[in-house]
């Protein structure tokens, strides 16, 4: 049971990092006010944290 608990542990980890990872990449691909017209393949769930991260993490 405890090895379960580790595994389960460590694949919760990988998605938050995952996660991040691809909402710094979007934060960073979007320019703020600027619409775009990429498709989104990321879940709408990620969208209020890049609309955040877009402020601090954008390009110029």
């Amino acid at each position: 049971m405890e090895t379960f608990r580790m595994a389960a542990d460590g694949f919760a980890a990988a998605v938050g990092m995952a996660e991040c990872a691809v909402v710094l990449y979007e934060a960073q691909a979007q320019r703020r006010g600027v619409p775009t017209s990429r498709r989104q393949h990321y879940p709408h769930s990620l969208e209020p944290t890049i609309t955040k991260w877009s402020a601090l993490y954008a390009p110029g």
